[in-house]
């Protein structure tokens, strides 16, 4: 009698150290973003009083993404993963605390927004590669689920509270909380251990990888759909975020805090969506 595939829940990928540090660093690191991106939001408005004004924070933010993931990927490839998630922390906690003394000039604000934006396109692929080097092959989908579901339920508590400590406490405060949370992250990155990986035969040169990797995007429908997919999802997210704050506070005259429940209230709806 078959008895079908094994159901993995949380408690199995939990139980490995390796994931419980990147589940740990990856959610510090979360709680710190939450803060920043409150305020990063709230403080350009409050700067350019315009929606142009918070628009190019959203472009600054997509431009190395859309210029550097396929390098990004490819570097990192050639690099030891943990070392890459440990400078994209360091590098990120440096750029944080510069905010809390450039914070009032605006065109200061658009470059650090660029240099983190940088730092999280370098940390992403080598934080997504390690993810399967530390669990098992049916564990990947409750190991995403765990990392996905507290980025989720962080984004619901502490975005209100972001909004109250800038209406109370102005921007600093909240970017001293998102340098200290990758200092957080980097310094549990430093006891992980990754098994090394296979090394491809076929390397090329850097570059000629990079577009290998892109071909390979480009000619396969499924990957393709999926890239699209989520190009559309990080710009309609930018969007939203550049255009929520305008609503909070031009339109609906809500206090910071208020722009904090809004961003809460987009985090129940995406724990509703997949429920629904």
């Amino acid at each position: 009698m078959s008895t079908g595939p094994r159901r993995i829940g949380l408690r199995a990928v939990f139980a490995r150290p390796g994931y419980r540090r990147l589940w740990a660093a990856r959610t510090v690191s979360q709680w710190g973003d939450v803060f920043a991106t409150v305020a990063l939001s709230l403080l350009v408005f409050d700067l350019t009083g315009s929606p142009l004004g918070v628009s190019a924070v959203v472009v600054a933010e997509i431009a190395p993404v859309l210029l550097l993931a396929p390098l990004a990927g490819t570097l990192v490839d050639r690099l030891p993963r943990v070392r890459v998630m440990i400078a994209a922390d360091l590098w990120r906690a440096l750029l944080a605390a510069l905010l809390i003394l450039l914070g009032g000039n605006v065109a200061a604000v658009y470059v650090i927004a660029f240099g983190l934006s940088l730092g999280a396109v370098l940390f992403n692929p080598a934080a997504n590669s390690a993810l399967p080097a530390l669990v098992q092959d049916e564990e990947l989908v409750a190991a995403n689920s765990g990392i996905w579901t507290a980025a989720v339920l962080s984004q619901i508590a502490l975005a209100p509270v972001a909004g109250v400590l800038y209406g109370t406490f102005g921007p600093g405060p909240a970017f001293g909380l998102n340098a200290a949370s990758f200092l957080v992250s980097a310094a549990l990155f430093i006891g992980l251990r990754l098994p090394a990986g296979a090394r491809s035969a076929d390397r090329r040169g850097f570059f000629a990888d990079a577009v290998a990797g892109v071909r390979v995007l480009a000619s396969d429908a499924l990957l393709r759909a999926l890239g699209v997919g989520q190009l559309f999802a990080a710009l309609s997210a930018g969007a939203t975020s550049a255009l929520l704050v305008v609503l909070a506070r031009d339109h609906l005259r809500l206090p910071p805090s208020g722009y904090g429940l809004l961003l809460g209230a987009i985090g129940v709806g995406a724990v509703l969506g997949p429920l629904l």
